[in-house]
C-alpha cells in the first residue's frame, strides 16, 4: 500500500515539474522558432541538412521553427551545440548587464 502511495505521489510531482517546465519554456522562448530558423539559414542549411547532421527529424525541426511545438531541453542543448551558440541565445534570452 505504501509503495502505491509513493508511486502516485512521484507521478504527481513528475507531472507538475513537466507542466512547470513547459510554462517556463513558453514564457522564455518567445522567438525560439524564428531564432532556430535564422541560425539554420545563416549557415545555408536545409532542414534535411540539419536532420542529417544531428539525427533530429526534419518534421520536428519544422514544427519548432514554426512555433507549433516546443523542443525539449535536450534538443535545445543539441541544437545550441550544433549551431555553436549558447542555449540562452537559442531561446532568445538576453542577459541584462
Amino acid at each position: 500500500m505504501l509503495t502505491k502511495i509513493i508511486f502516485y505521489k512521484y507521478a504527481e510531482v513528475k507531472f507538475f515539474i513537466h507542466i512547470c517546465s513547459k510554462i517556463l519554456m513558453v514564457i522564455f522562448m518567445k522567438d525560439y522558432g524564428k531564432i532556430l530558423k535564422e541560425h539554420r539559414l545563416a549557415r545555408n542549411k536545409t532542414l534535411l541538412d540539419v536532420q542529417k547532421d544531428t539525427g533530429i527529424n526534419n518534421a520536428n525541426l519544422s514544427r519548432w521553427e514554426n512555433g507549433k511545438v516546443l523542443p525539449s531541453i535536450a534538443y535545445c542543448e543539441q541544437l545550441a551545440d550544433y549551431y555553436g551558440i549558447s542555449i540562452d541565445v537559442l531561446v532568445g534570452h538576453e542577459l541584462n548587464k
